[in-house]
């Protein structure tokens, strides 16, 4: 009976304990549940939170960019030209700007990404751009040195110049060490020697279209042509008469033929532009003749760009004469429009859906620290684009003394694109520097093919 009592005793507690455990399942069960349904809860609401966050930041740069068009809509452009340079450049060249999330912009793109699946290229043509260079005798020493070139122009820019296919920069001094300094405010010379310098940054063609570049003369002047003959350097937008003044200079990169142009709208004398018969600088006024020529290219060159020196000096925004002028050579057929003399980083516009550099700051000059920039722009030709689309990037960095280096620093970078965003009411600038043109300003363009072209490939 013991035996039988302890057995049944046994099966009790045994049930009992069954009991027990069903419920402690059924509530760990609920607990997990519970805790499930707090995650997606408080999932949901961060996705919220982060969306609120982008709108906001939309908004908030949306708005920056209205501000950059008031500031164009309301300037007091100056219509004339200065004729003396200043090369007192002490402005505060790293501002302490408000800060945007640039990722956050509805219309940034990488325009790398703009190549789909369906689009085979064939070939993409490198072209780097850079703006004032001036010798001044601290580059003379540095160059001189055991470290040649490398304290001149940094490892990052020059890693960026042995890639490309062509490098095009304004050369605002003159190389030779004949004539006489002409009556003018500032003259500018270095010694023939230093063309090894601009041999060494392996530049293929130099605008001598500028207000410095007859400092000394004529005698001076045709010196240094004849140096960068020599030295298998090009040069556009001056010569010994007006039809080497005006000529094109072409080049061929992987079978596409481009077509370059320079001219100058600051000069310190009217003597200083080429005649039939006479020395001289091509005329940016003289728009009938580049403008005719621009279009007699077209049909022979598969692009044209076009380099002029223009703008006052310390000015960020381009004023009137440069629009008009820039904008006629888009009208005229010209494929990019490129600029200095300001000394500064002005606005970028896209007319007709093609982009206008007004400003592209020193490149070389010596003087205190100011931004610069390298704009590389890419050709790339395609089953999709046969006549070639355009790629353009910023490379972000400060020039001064002798030397000349890339921004490393995030918020230096960041400041400097937000300065030219602002300034920029048809363009808009990714954090890695690519320039695209605003998707509204496309939509009104009268470039209808460009429209087809963005829609084939959003």
């Amino acid at each position: 009976m013991d035996i039988e009592g302890k057995g049944k005793s046994r099966k009790r507690q045994i049930k009992k304990s069954q009991v027990v455990f069903k419920y402690v399942c059924a509530i760990l069960a609920l607990f997990v549940v519970l805790i499930f349904t707090i995650k997606l809860f408080e999932k949901k609401i961060d996705v919220n939170i982060i969306e609120s966050s982008i709108v906001s930041e939309v908004e908030n740069l949306n708005s920056l960019n209205e501000e950059g068009t008031k500031k164009i809509d309301d300037k007091n452009f100056e219509k004339d030209e200065n004729t003396y340079e200043n090369v007192d450049l002490n402005s505060e060249t790293i501002k302490d700007t408000e800060k945007v999330n640039i990722e956050s912009n509805e219309y940034l793109e990488n325009m790398d990404l703009l190549a789909t699946n369906s689009e085979i290229i064939f070939h993409r043509d490198n072209l780097l751009f850079v703006g004032d260079i001036a010798i001044n005798k601290k580059n003379v020493n540095a160059y001189r040195s055991s470290k040649g070139i490398e304290l001149i122009v940094d490892k990052t820019y020059r890693k960026y110049i042995a890639e490309k296919d062509l490098l095009i920069g304004n050369m605002e001094c003159v190389l030779s060490d004949k004539g006489e300094p002409v009556m003018k405010q500032f003259n500018f010379r270095a010694s023939p020697s230093m063309v090894n310098m601009l041999k060494d940054l392996d530049f293929d063609i130099l605008s001598v279209a500028n207000n410095h570049s007859l400092d000394f003369g004529e005698v001076a002047f045709l010196d240094m042509l004849d140096t960068f003959k020599k030295n298998d350097i090009s040069y556009i937008g001056g010569g010994k008469n007006s039809d080497e003044a005006y000529a094109e200079c072409i080049k061929e990169v992987n079978g596409a033929k481009y077509a370059f142009l320079a001219a100058t709208v600051v000069a310190p004398y009217g003597s200083w532009f080429a005649g039939d018969d006479s020395v001289g600088l091509s005329n940016g006024y003289n728009n009938g003749r580049i403008n005719k020529r621009i279009r007699e290219l077209k049909k022979e060159v598969d692009k044209v760009i076009v380099y002029m020196h223009w703008g006052r000096e310390k000015e960020e925004i381009a004023n009137e004469t440069q629009m008009s002028i820039g904008r006629a050579f888009v009208n005229a057929g010209a494929d990019l429009v490129l600029g200095c003399h300001s000394h500064t980083l002005q606005n970028i516009e896209f007319y007709k859906s093609t982009p206008i550099i007004y400003g592209l700051g020193n490149f070389i000059f010596g003087g205190t620290w100011t931004d610069t920039m390298m704009v590389s722009v890419d050709f790339i030709y395609s089953n999709l684009y046969p006549k070639g689309r355009i790629n353009l990037k910023i490379i972000p960095g400060i020039s001064g003394y002798e030397l000349t280096k890339v921004y490393w620093k995030k918020e230096d970078i960041d400041a400097m694109l937000y300065n030219i965003l602002v300034k920029s009411p048809t363009a808009t600038i990714d954090e890695n520097g690519y320039i695209i043109e605003k998707l509204e300003n496309v939509e009104n363009t009268e470039n209808t093919e460009n429209i087809e072209n963005i829609a084939k490939n959003p």
